[in-house]
Formats: structure tokens, sequence, C-alpha cells
């Protein structure tokens, strides 16, 4: 994985980038994201090219209900249906992990300056 602000190389389960502190969390929510939104994509074309095969085999036929186009028809609306659901999972999902990624920065924040704190009330005792 590859911090998303220093572009330093990062451990695969890395929060924070080593170098620079940035959440690292964002490009694995970037990259998920872009998997979820293909296969959402590829779900809904193949239940549309099913939708059109099946309505030509249902107006082509005499007697629709003893062809597979109905199958084909029901099927697609189910992939079509399921790309819909998918995708706003997905989205919903980026959501609550955006939040969790500006959750773990305020953390590190928090720490980097418990730290600074920590270093400059040492350096006043000396």
């Amino acid at each position: 994985m590859v911090c998303p602000k220093c572009n330093a190389k990062l451990d695969d389960d890395s929060r924070f980038c080593k170098f620079c502190g940035a959440a690292a969390m964002e490009a694995v929510t970037l990259q998920r994201a872009k998997k979820q939104r293909k296969l959402a994509l590829l779900s809904a074309i193949v239940g549309l090219l099913l939708l059109i095969c099946g309505m030509v085999m249902v107006f082509q036929f005499t007697d629709p209900f003893e062809t597979i186009g109905i199958v084909l028809l029901y099927v697609s609306i189910a992939l079509i249906a399921f790309a819909g659901i998918f995708s706003s999972i997905t989205t919903l999902f980026k959501v609550l992990q955006a939040r969790a990624d500006k959750e773990a920065q305020r953390d590190k924040l928090m720490q980097d300056l418990a730290k600074k704190l920590d270093d400059l009330e040492r350096t006043q005792k000396q």
C-alpha cells in the first residue's frame, strides 16, 4: 500500500503513514470502493443483457411460459435489483469508513499532541 499524502510504501495493515502521519486507510477505502463499483456496474450490465434476451425470447415465441425467456426476465430483474442494493450498501460503507478514518486521524492527532505536551513538560522540569 502507498501513502496517499507522501507516496511512501506502507504495510498493508497500516492505519497511518509512519513518515508523514497521514491516514493510510483512505487509500484502502478508495481501492475497495473502485472494486465495488466495478462489480455493481458489471452486474447491472449483465442484468440488462439478460433482460433484453428474455424480452426477445418472450416476444418471439407464441407461448412465453414454455420458454426460457421468463426465466431470463426474472434473473435479469434480480441482477438489476442486486446491483442497486449493492451500490446502496457500498455507498453506506464508504460513508462509515470515511467517518472511521476521520476518527482515526483525530486519535492520531490527539496522541501526537499528548506526546508533545509530555515532551514540553519534561523540558520545563529540567
